[in-house]
């Protein structure tokens, strides 16, 4: 994201005031159930293009504006020092409500009450259940290497090495499923906010498996227009070309 705006793109300004007039909006409202430890959760937003964090302790709530056909949400709990449990569901531009209780199983700890939550979308319903079978392997390897790593990973070069080849492994793995399986919206979301933005991939590939897999239905939202420019202002960072000089008019009206 730093790297985006040292070097915005015209065309990236453009879509930039276009949206701040145009955007769906959503309100989230969290309830946890009482016997939940709130001290150890944190909630994380994705709009499709910004990514937002808070703790319930500072809030329940959360209202912004949609970028993308459904945003994402997280609940993380953090189980210890090194290991974290989530839950994750997307939500349309929509009032939504979330309700978390207390899980039967000890181990799971939390949950997202899906039939008493309101106007949100599953993470299997949108193909997370199928990612997650397909990447298994992947991920739990990658998983086991960092718990068993944790306090070397940074501070040891071989082990650091190690870690960055595992997740190459992994996030090819979930390439090779959106390849496979283009039309789930899991797929547009993981290529989006995951592959789009990993430096291990070429970006005028990058650029060819965007135009050869997101589907229009992706490609034409603000989330969509944000990838094309992410993966062409990375091309021409590496090619030195020059930025088009341009003018913009911002929300109320000023010359920028």
């Amino acid at each position: 994201m730093d790297l985006y705006l040292k070097n915005i793109l015209a065309a990236g300004l453009i879509f930039l005031s276009n949206w701040a007039l145009a955007n769906d909006s959503a309100f989230i409202k969290l309830d946890f159930a009482p016997s939940l430890n709130l001290a150890k959760f944190e909630v994380i937003v994705n709009d499709g293009i910004n990514r937002f964090s808070f703790t319930p302790k500072e809030r329940k709530y959360w209202r912004g504006k949609l970028y993308a056909p459904f945003a994402y949400l997280e609940v993380m709990y953090s189980n210890s020092d090194s290991t974290y449990l989530f839950k994750q569901c997307f939500f349309k531009e929509k009032d939504c409500y979330i309700n978390i209780i207390k899980s039967a199983d000890e181990n799971e700890y939390f949950s997202i009450d899906e039939t008493r939550s309101s106007n949100i979308t599953s993470y299997a319903e949108v193909g997370g259940a199928a990612l997650d079978s397909f990447t298994k392997v992947q991920f739990d390897i990658w998983r086991k290497f960092v718990l068993d790593n944790n306090p070397k990973i940074g501070k040891d070069a071989e082990v650091t090495q190690k870690l960055m080849a595992l997740s190459d492994s992994l996030l090819f793995r979930r390439l090779a499923f959106i390849k496979s399986y283009p039309s789930l919206y899991i797929s547009s979301w993981i290529f989006s906010t995951v592959i789009a933005k990993s430096d291990r991939i070429a970006a005028e590939t990058l650029l060819k498996l965007y135009n050869d897999l997101m589907p229009d239905s992706y490609k034409n939202t603000r989330a969509g227009m944000y990838t094309e420019d992410l993966i062409q202002n990375k091309i021409n960072i590496a090619s030195k070309a020059q930025f088009a000089t341009f003018s913009v008019i911002d929300t109320k009206g000023n010359l920028i």
